[in-house]
């Protein structure tokens, strides 16, 4: 267990410190290299080789802890849009499906910092994983956004996840989360709500609109 513990943070680092490096440097100097990179560090995770990284799809996501699902996440999100940019549809959509299971991943752990991060990935890329990955599911993923800030404590974060999460579909699990989350903010004191960036005009304006899905 020790052993896989320390394994696991050492590709975390890795993983994290190629991001950045990568967002530094190569993004915009050496696209290619850059995904060349990315892949590299996705077969390294997953056991594969970098020829049949992508092609694994993202059920192999699922054989990941989700704290790694979340630094494979920004890195397979980056190289859907650098792979677009050099005009490379397909291999962006492969790489854009497996990103987005990678944050559904790490948001099955609410309120954890790599699930605060999966959460700014998904908000990042939202306008280009919506029309791609299906209104419900993107739903779904908003709504796991939305509990991880209810778990911080981010009322304003939290309810723009929720009409994030309506939007997309108006589910009965995604209104059943709205009646509820209103519930509670609304038997709260102003200081409670305010320290999480609401107030209570604001919670009553939105418990209104919330009635309108």
């Amino acid at each position: 267990m020790a052993l896989h513990r320390d394994f696991l943070m050492r590709m975390i680092e890795q993983l994290s410190a190629a991001f950045f490096r990568i967002v530094a440097g190569q993004g915009t100097d050496a696209p290619e290299q850059a995904l060349i990179d990315i892949e590299d560090l996705l077969a390294g995770a997953l056991g594969s080789s970098r020829d049949f990284a992508l092609g694994l799809g993202p059920a192999a996501i699922d054989t990941v802890e989700p704290p790694l699902a979340a630094e494979l996440a920004r890195l397979l999100l980056l190289h859907a849009q650098l792979s677009e940019e050099l005009g490379q549809g397909d291999r962006a959509q492969r790489a854009r499906r497996m990103g987005f299971r990678a944050i559904e991943r790490a948001l099955e752990r609410p309120g954890t910092e790599f699930a605060r991060l999966a959460a700014a990935q998904l908000r990042e890329h939202i306008d280009s994983l919506a029309p791609r990955v299906g209104a419900e599911p993107l739903g779904r993923a908003c709504l796991g956004a939305h509990q991880t800030a209810v778990e911080v404590r981010q009322w304003s974060d939290a309810e723009d996840w929720l009409f994030f999460a309506l939007e997309s579909a108006a589910t009965p699990q995604s209104l059943a989360t709205g009646h509820a989350f209103y519930q509670r903010l609304l038997a709260m004191s102003d200081v409670e709500l305010a320290a999480g960036g609401l107030s209570r005009d604001e919670v009553v304006e939105s418990s209104l609109e919330l009635a309108r899905y």
